[in-house]
Order: C-alpha cells, then sequence, then structure tokens
C-alpha cells in the first residue's frame, strides 16, 4: 500500500444488509478501482466511490498511514506529481504551499519567471514573484535567462520545502 496501491479488505456482516457474503466473495484481496478525472486545472487525479461520495485517492492513503486531515491543509504531492501515489511522495500543506508547488505554465520566455517589459525604453527582460499575495518586482535584465535565474534563486529563498521540484529547462541548467 506504501507504493499507492489499494486492496478491498475482507468486510464485516454488519456493514452490510445480508449482502456481506456475496461482496467479500467478489471483491475483498482484490485492488481497489478508482477514476482518472481532470480538475479545473486540467492536473489529473484519482478518486474512489465510497458510500455515495467521491474521495480523493490521496487523501484515503493519508489518513491510512498518518491519521486525520487537520483543518485547511491538502495532501500535496511533492515531486507534483499527481498519479504518483506512493506515501512517501505525500505532505501536508496550505492552499498557497500547495500552489507553490504548482507546474510551470508556459509565458512570453518560455522560461519561469521571465518576461517581455512592456516599456521599451527599458531593458528588454523582468523578473517578478508574488509573496503573501503580493507581488515583488525582482528587476530587469539583458536576457531572459538572467530573469529566470534571479526569479529561481528567489524562488528558492522564500518557497523553501515547497519551491517547484520540475522546473527543468536547458538554458538554467
Amino acid at each position: 500500500m506504501e507504493d499507492g496501491s489499494m486492496v478491498w479488505n475482507h468486510r464485516p456482516d454488519h456493514h452490510f444488509k445480508g449482502r456481506a457474503k456475496s461482496w467479500n466473495s467478489r471483491r475483498a484481496g482484490t485492488p481497489v478501482s478508482f477514476t482518472v478525472s481532470k480538475n479545473k486545472s486540467g492536473r489529473l487525479y484519482r478518486s474512489i466511490p465510497l458510500n455515495g461520495t467521491r474521495w480523493m485517492y490521496n487523501r484515503i492513503l493519508w489518513i491510512y498511514f498518518n491519521g486525520s486531515i487537520p483543518d485547511g491543509m491538502l495532501v500535496d504531492h511533492i515531486n507534483g506529481d499527481s498519479m504518483d501515489d506512493r506515501v512517501a511522495n505525500y505532505r501536508l500543506a496550505t492552499h498557497a504551499q500547495n500552489t507553490h508547488n504548482s507546474k510551470f505554465r508556459s509565458n512570453s520566455s518560455g522560461l519561469p519567471g521571465a518576461y517581455r517589459a512592456s516599456n521599451s525604453g527599458r531593458k528588454k527582460w523582468c523578473s517578478s514573484i508574488y509573496i503573501n499575495k503580493k507581488r515583488v518586482f525582482l528587476g530587469y535584465f539583458e536576457t531572459p535567462e538572467e530573469a529566470s535565474k534571479c526569479y529561481m534563486q528567489k524562488v528558492s529563498e522564500t518557497r523553501g520545502e515547497f519551491a517547484p521540484q520540475r522546473y527543468s529547462s536547458p538554458a538554467l541548467s
């Protein structure tokens, strides 16, 4: 189960209204089936129907291994891959921390944190970051690589363990 797989356990008679024997003979010991869906931002996730409600796969595994999830907290996938349901890939995070660990979305430069300056009298590239819901301007740069490098340093400095681990750009290597 620590690898993210789940199987149905044998269930006692009091869980059912006369169907326990039938359910246990068909399901006990078999892999739990799940549905793969997309959320509003297009990310894939797994869910399981239980008692008429759809439950997030990662939440069930977290509760099984670690206990309850405190109010206001989410189960974050450390490596950002929502289909990697190994328990070692989970941690609790606030909504803000979870969004910090989100995937890079392309911009005008194709590099994280670097975008074209709108005022043409200045150098060509800018960088900025949001810290505590406020945009912090990091400066003007000659190249998008310089702007992105500055951004990535600030991300590491301000977001710590929740800084994205998946930024992979040949220009930054």
